[in-house]
């Protein structure tokens, strides 16, 4: 028997990070991390990596480091086009992603797969 649940109950969300512009660093000075942004998004998974921004890791919580198994959801934007696009993040790299970006984090017991697949 299927039962209709709220996200809440099975995943947590988590914002984006917010950055200044004196936070954006060179991809070659020590002590990165990458950002996804909106436009990383994209219908095969995490694509579009020629622009992605750099930023100091203090600016970075260390619950808005991605995980594998996270979902990464456009949740606002000025482009109605990519609002609501979600993909699964698997990547072995660490990254983190923007403020018009959050995270669908599953809890434990949860299939990662399939709640990835569901989104």
């Amino acid at each position: 028997m299927w039962e209709k649940v709220k996200i809440k109950d099975v995943a947590d969300q988590i914002r984006g990070v917010s950055y200044k512009p004196k936070d954006v660093l060179e991809r070659g000075d020590n002590n990165v991390i990458a950002l996804l942004r909106a436009n990383n998004i994209t219908l095969r998974g995490i694509g579009n990596l020629s622009d992605v921004v750099y930023v100091n890791p203090k600016c970075v919580n260390s619950k808005q480091v991605l995980l594998n198994g996270d979902i990464l959801v456009c949740a606002s934007s000025g482009s109605k086009n990519l609002v609501g696009k979600a993909v699964g993040f698997f990547e072995a790299e660490p990254y983190t992603f923007g403020a018009f970006c959050k995270v669908i984090r599953p809890k434990d017991n949860i299939n990662r797969t399939y709640l990835n697949f569901y989104f």
